[in-house]
């Protein structure tokens, strides 16, 4: 069932998938460069348990209006979508991968609806992630690099340092659980730790093999998420 969230500058298109109508939600956020479809081997799993399921298009990705986007306008994307699905049933646990973890927590940290988060190949911040195309695949030039820290500092108006899952989650008082591949070639496996050292209450779940997308399509992942879930749906 499509429904929209609309913020000052963007309509965010979400994917929702009712089970029972009294069932929780449980929210999917992707990274970038992908669309809500990527997440979708949890809906089944989530379904079987009770929960209502709902994906959204950040700004700029999939079905949502936009050639580009910024950290601030997908963290006020993701609260927009949070507050349009609470009209339609309680949203209480968020799942996101990769730079999706980082807008995740920097949306729901400040809320106090959100009981669970699951992080999935998650990068420490934004600066780490600069990094990683620094010194990988993009092998950016100083100069450039600095240009893109320019650039980030005009459009969302912090310093990328901002962009910090221990800045943000640092105040998040309820159970995070943390998944990440041991052979994770975008994201390092020493990011989960790192994550786990900032926040305190949290899981780290490694797996092995599946390097930075397959975990979104790996049953034991899903089963993992599910086990995560199922106290607070006792509840």
């Amino acid at each position: 069932m499509p429904v929209t969230a609309r913020t000052s500058s963007t309509r965010t298109v979400i994917t929702l998938t009712p089970a029972r109508p009294e069932g929780e939600l449980w929210l999917k956020k992707t990274g970038t460069g992908f669309n809500c479809a990527s997440m979708f081997g949890f809906v089944e799993p989530l379904l079987a348990q009770g929960y209502r399921v709902a994906a959204f298009d950040a700004p700029a990705h999939g079905g949502t209006e936009g050639d580009y986007t910024t950290m601030a306008e997908c963290v006020a994307a993701t609260t927009a979508v949070i507050d349009r699905l609470s009209d339609i049933g309680p949203v209480r646990q968020v799942v996101a991968h990769s730079l999706g973890g980082i807008i995740a927590m920097a949306a729901c940290a400040p809320r106090d609806d959100i009981r669970q988060m699951v992080l999935i190949a998650t990068p420490f911040s934004l600066l780490d992630v600069l990094d990683i195309w620094s010194q990988g695949f993009m092998q950016l030039r100083p100069g450039i690099r600095q240009r893109i820290l320019n650039q980030l500092l005009a459009d969302n108006g912090v310093p990328v340092s901002h962009w910090d899952i221990g800045l943000h989650g640092a105040d998040y008082p309820w159970p995070v659980k943390v998944i990440h591949d041991k052979d994770d070639k975008i994201v390092s496996h020493s990011h989960a730790h790192r994550i786990a050292k900032a926040l305190g209450d949290t899981d780290v779940h490694t797996t092995e093999g599946l390097d930075h997308f397959r975990p979104l399509i790996n049953r034991d992942v899903h089963q993992q998420v599910v086990d995560f879930f199922q106290p607070a749906l006792a509840r």
